[in-house]
């Protein structure tokens, strides 16, 4: 039973780890620098991806079977 909570707590742990790094690695990947990251709070880094990434304005459309044949042959 002690065992199972401490694994419960290292798993949290690593999920917080996860996200944090995940936070790092996608404001890397969309250009910001640490120093400009510093300048966010969550909910301001949150609205910048959601701009950053945007909606499609066309959006797509889902493929038809006839769409699939055609591009298999």
């Amino acid at each position: 039973m002690a065992e199972s909570r401490l694994q419960n707590k290292a798993n949290k742990n690593i999920d917080n780890d996860d996200t944090e790094i995940g936070i790092l690695v996608t404001a890397k990947r969309m250009g910001l620098g640490f120093d400009e990251l510093n300048l966010f709070s969550l909910d301001d880094y949150l609205a910048f991806v959601e701009k950053f990434v945007g909606k499609e304005e066309n959006g797509g459309r889902q493929a038809t079977q006839s769409d699939i044949e055609h591009f298999m042959g």
